[in-house]
């Protein structure tokens, strides 16, 4: 039985970084059981990138919209002080959907190795079950630049985040 791996892209693009971590995908197909993951792509770009890439993707699956607006409805009727993250939980749990990204992104992977792509990805990679791998494709310049100090002490965190000590030690995956 071939080892699972999953490769977890924040969004599908066919520039640069994604085009790297999809040739990785595609490389590691030959050998592993591999699952490209992503919040969202529309129909069209996947046709296209799984007729380039022999890759298989995964989706976030959509939430029950009716049941939202349902408790959305309700709760417009009322006057009630509602922390937006109370909100989102419940929202979340009548749904069944999670509107945390990250934590959609963690019940995604089941395998046995998760790829983080970019920083932020790499949260919800640390936080499953999967052993972590981390493609870190940008740098902290960059990272500076584009997201500012927050994005750049997130991106020096997820450098320094421990992992589980039985990840440590060598195993192979096949």
């Amino acid at each position: 039985m071939k080892a699972k791996v999953s490769i977890v892209l924040p969004h599908i693009g066919l520039a640069g970084g994604f085009r790297v971590a999809l040739q990785l995908a595609e490389g590691l197909g030959r050998h592993f059981d591999v699952k490209v993951l992503t919040p969202g792509i529309s129909p069209d770009a996947e046709k296209a990138l799984t007729t380039k890439y022999k890759v298989t993707v995964e989706k976030l699956p959509l939430p029950s919209w009716s049941a939202a607006l349902y408790l959305l409805k309700k709760l417009a009727h009322r006057e009630v002080d509602v922390s937006f993250y109370t909100l989102s939980r419940l929202v979340s749990k009548v749904t069944g959907y999670p509107l945390d990204e990250g934590e959609a992104l963690r019940r995604l992977i089941r395998s046995d190795v998760a790829v983080a792509t970019w920083f932020p990805t790499a949260i919800p990679v640390l936080q499953s079950d999967a052993r972590p791998m981390i493609l870190m494709q940008d740098f902290p310049e960059l990272v500076e630049e584009s997201m500012g100090r927050p994005g750049l002490r997130l991106f020096r965190t997820v450098l320094r985040a421990p992992c589980r000590s039985s990840q440590y030690r060598h195993t192979s995956l096949s």
